[in-house]
């Protein structure tokens, strides 16, 4: 898992390495500008892998992007997307 924050320049950090096929992946906004990026193989247990401020509480882009690490062809496909509005009560777990 890889996550770039855009706020004045583009800030990447490299996380966890997912094994597998699929993954879930879930922002979160916290109030006040903060988020939290986690992951999840199988949708139900979640890991944080980054916590950030944006600075603002306007509206934000967000989004999708894949990229291939080993080779040039790869297919990704983005589904089961939903936007849910709540809180989350432990942004560690993301519960």
């Amino acid at each position: 898992m890889v996550s770039v924050v855009n706020k004045k320049y583009s800030d990447d950090n490299n996380h966890h390495y997912v094994e597998g096929d699929e993954v879930y992946a879930r922002i979160s906004g916290l109030g006040g500008g903060a988020y939290a990026f986690h992951y999840s193989l199988d949708g139900e247990f979640w890991h944080m892998f980054r916590y950030f401020e944006m600075g603002t509480d306007k509206k934000l882009k967000i989004g999708f992007l894949s990229q291939s690490p080993r080779g040039e062809e790869f297919k990704t496909v983005f589904s089961e997307i939903k936007y849910s509005a709540g809180k989350l009560q432990n942004i560690r777990n993301g519960e």
